[in-house]
């Protein structure tokens, strides 16, 4: 049987605002699309050099998509996608950062101590250092806010009503894997790892009710392995200037192409999060009235 449009407390379907979420989010950055992409080729014909525009366009994309379900289609609070002044607590957004930033140690201290992984010199100057430090925060910060405001924020919420804390966070997870199907080195490893990273992430932002939490997780993790250790990052590689880190064991453990976050030892690290969110999610509240129940330790 059909859901029906709206529930007898006079709200529309979860159904529903998932399809009306989906598509503002496509609407939004096609939008995005047409206005920001002939600016920013204005400005790097001004600045003489390219400016990435991609991740600032998902991002636009993804707020106009939250703005229209929670202004308009079915005004709520923007705690309700954890989102609200409540997920910008200082505390959450520490946990959040040093979550990410504990991730990247576990995943790259073994694999060094074993000999799997190695630092290497490289020609550059601290000048370039700080040139591809800065070029790789304007990159990342948005990249893995809009991820995060996609597939932990609305999405998550309204997905969490119609199958539950668990169900919404295999969904999500495994719909976070597949739109980086397309990155370089992708294979069943790779994805299995990123859909791992997932629901540590989306345990993060259940656990803080914050997606501003998982946000700096995730940006912790990925800025850290290219900024920082200069390593590959989903199959992407970076700028390496003074030393590169540099696979030295089998591809499986330490992710090859990929980067380390597509090998075991990440599988190791992401699982055991992962691990912790799907035994707590069942305790969490299936509703996104209010905030959202804590995951258990």
């Amino acid at each position: 049987m059909a859901a029906p449009v709206v529930t007898s407390e006079r709200a529309l379907h979860a159904g529903w605002r998932l399809a009306v979420f989906v598509v503002a989010l496509l609407a939004g950055w096609m939008a995005a699309d047409a206005f920001v992409y002939p600016l920013l080729n204005l400005a790097s014909a001004v600045r003489g050099a390219p400016i990435t525009a991609f991740p600032w366009v998902a991002l636009i994309a993804a707020l106009s998509a939250h703005a229209v379900l929670l202004e308009w289609v079915a005004p709520a609070s923007w705690q309700t996608a954890a989102f609200g002044r409540s997920a910008w607590r200082v505390s959450s957004l520490g946990a959040g950062a040093l979550t990410g930033l504990a991730l990247v140690v576990v995943t790259v201290s073994g694999g060094i101590a074993i000999g799997h992984f190695a630092f290497e010199r490289v020609s550059g100057t601290t000048a370039e250092w700080w040139s591809v430090a800065a070029r790789l925060f304007w990159l990342l910060a948005p990249a893995a806010l809009w991820e995060e405001l996609v597939f932990r924020g609305y999405l998550l919420s309204v997905t969490r009503e119609l199958i539950g804390a668990r169900g919404a966070l295999l969904a999500t997870s495994v719909a976070f894997a597949v739109v980086h199907a397309d990155n370089p080195g992708a294979g069943p490893l790779p994805l299995l790892v990123v859909a791992a990273a997932g629901m540590a992430l989306g345990a993060i932002r259940l656990r803080y009710d914050s997606v501003p939490a998982a946000w700096l997780a995730h940006f912790a993790w990925n800025w850290l392995l290219a900024a920082a250790l200069h390593a590959d990052v989903s199959g992407l590689a970076f700028g390496t200037p003074l030393w590169a880190l540099v696979e030295r064991g089998p591809d499986w453990l330490t992710g090859g192409t990929w980067g380390p976050e597509g090998g075991a030892y990440a599988l190791v690290a992401f699982g055991a999060v992962a691990a912790w969110a799907w035994r707590g999610a069942a305790r969490t509240h299936a509703s996104t009235s209010g905030p959202a129940a804590a995951l258990a330790a």
